[in-house]
């Protein structure tokens, strides 16, 4: 199954995603999409691009009957858009970014693969966070020095305080 998503994006966006193919992405929120191109890519022209910001066509390749994909579910008849045929992905899914590429229009198409935990390069970034972060147990101070390491420091604080009001006094 193929889905769509149109959007504008800054250059600096873009050019960050032409290094990455071949690499997994990571989206952080939830992905609204289409399973209709020409909506997708109304849906991009109804805002303007500039010459900071670009046209983006998302096409993503999704195997309903791959185990292991964060979940995703065609919610058409909630949509707030009637007739939009509407797919949303849920925050965190993996995506391989396959290819990318720019038309004489000025859009850039992105060409995405929905990953499954089975994933090779997948499963060695799960296997270097294991070895990197303990046994996959997620602790109040796992989750602190995480946070730590990626320089989040007010949010680890937080996390490193309750691990301090959890500890028992005879400790």
């Amino acid at each position: 199954m193929r889905v769509f998503r149109g959007q504008l994006m800054s250059n600096e966006g873009v050019e960050v995603l032409q290094d990455s193919v071949g690499q997994l992405i990571s989206m952080n929120s939830f992905l609204s999409t289409s399973i209709d191109r020409r909506l997708a890519l109304s849906f991009m022209y109804s805002s303007i691009a500039s010459n900071n910001i670009q046209r983006v066509l998302f096409e993503i390749d999704i195997d309903p009957r791959s185990e292991g994909t964060r979940p995703f579910a065609n919610i058409t008849s909630l949509s707030y858009f009637p007739g939009e045929d509407e797919l949303l992905l849920m925050l965190g899914s993996i995506f391989r970014l396959i290819n990318i590429d720019h038309n004489d229009r000025g859009i850039w198409t992105l060409r995405l693969a929905l990953c499954s935990n089975s994933d090779p390069d997948l499963q060695a970034v799960f296997d270097h966070m294991k070895d990197e972060y303990g046994n996959g147990e997620t602790t109040l101070l796992s989750v602190g020095i995480i946070l730590t390491r990626m320089g989040k420091y007010d949010n680890a604080e937080q996390y490193y305080r309750r691990l301090l009001k959890e500890i028992p006094s005879d400790h």
